[in-house]
Parts: C-alpha cells; structure tokens; sequence
C-alpha cells in the first residue's frame, strides 16, 4: 500500500468519526438549564374551615428577594375557575386568603400559585370540605319526673335528641350523653320482648 492510500485511509476514518459523534451529540436529549430566579410555590393544607368559608394556605420560596406575587386558584372542581386577590410578597413566605360564601358540605379544589418578572410556578392542588349544616330546633319537650329532667329535641330533618339534667339540650348547640338513652333502649327492648311472648302464646 502506497502512501497516498494511506493517507487517503486515514482521512476518511477520521471524516466517519468526526461525523459519527456530531450525530449522536445532536440526537441526545436537551435539557434546560434552571432559572435560579423563578419563585416555588407550594400548597399547604386550608385551615379555619366553617360551612361558609375556609383559610387557604401557601408557601413561597422567592429566590434572590426578587419582587413576587402570590394568589391561590379555587373553585368546586378540578377545573378551579375562581382567584384571590394578588397579594405582592419580596420574600420567601407563608401566605393565606380566606375564601367564602361557600357551600355547605361541598368540596372545593385549590392551588397556590407564584408569580414574578421570569415567569409563574403553580403549586400542588389541594382540596377541603366545608362543614355540615347544624340542625334547626322545630321545638323542645320537657318532662320532670322526680330530680331527673328529660328533653326529647324534634329538628327539620326528624332527629331527635334525649339527653338529661347536666347535658346542654338547648339553643343552636345539641349535646346528647348517649349513655343516658340506654335506659329507654331497654324499656323498649323489654317491651318488644313482651308483645313476643302474648303473640306466642296465642298462637
């Protein structure tokens, strides 16, 4: 083999191998470099939560100090569709909003959400259930028997509570000692027993 072919044998392995590692340098995946001025919010767990209105809670991480606004997106689906008024933050911060006229028992979806002059960063969705609807007095009963006051309440929806003297059976607010309803349980199991038995015996 001459030295031309040599040569020439040379310069095309080196021609192939040059080519060959700008092809699989281009082909490889591109990944970003990350912006170090971008603000992390993060959702934290609502709290102060009625049958109307709750607290949204946040998190923001604002990298280098700079200028942030932060709000939370909420609504009574994943879709959200409602937003708190934007509130200006210039540090890494906890941050909340109450949200109200809600429904009762319902759950509402919500997100905290971060924003400043390089772009915007939306935290996880969180979601929280509102409180149930206190039942409504229709009326109250009280019987006396000796030292012993029972109060039998009838509400709206037919519930009915009996509790004792020492027991708060009035106003908006029902407490009832379930212990105390057992002696009617077995007044009323006793009496079933003894309808049983006539029955029976006629039979």
């Amino acid at each position: 083999m001459n030295n031309k072919v040599k040569t020439f044998f040379i310069v095309s392995i080196a021609v192939v191998a040059f080519f060959s590692m700008s092809i699989a340098q281009a082909s490889a995946t591109y990944i970003p470099p990350v912006n170090q001025n971008l603000p992390v919010a993060t959702t934290i767990d609502a709290s102060a939560i009625t049958q109307t209105s709750a607290l949204l809670n946040g998190y923001v991480i604002s990298t280098n100090q700079a200028p942030t606004t932060v709000w939370f997106e909420w609504g009574p689906t994943l879709g959200l569709g409602y937003s708190t008024p934007h509130q200006n933050l210039g540090y890494t911060s906890t941050f909340g909003d109450v949200v109200e006229n809600l429904q009762p028992e319902t759950r509402y979806f919500y997100r905290a959400v971060a924003q400043n002059s390089i772009g915007t960063s939306v935290g996880a969705t969180y979601f929280f259930t509102t409180a149930d609807v206190a039942p409504q007095i229709i009326y109250i009963n009280t019987h006396t028997q000796g030292n012993r006051q029972t109060v039998a309440i009838k509400t709206e929806s037919n519930y009915a509570y009996v509790c004792e003297s020492g027991t708060n059976c009035s106003g908006s607010v029902v407490i009832a000692d379930d212990s105390n309803c057992w002696p009617l349980v077995i007044v009323l199991v006793l009496i079933i027993l003894i309808l049983a038995t006539i029955l029976t015996r006629r039979i």
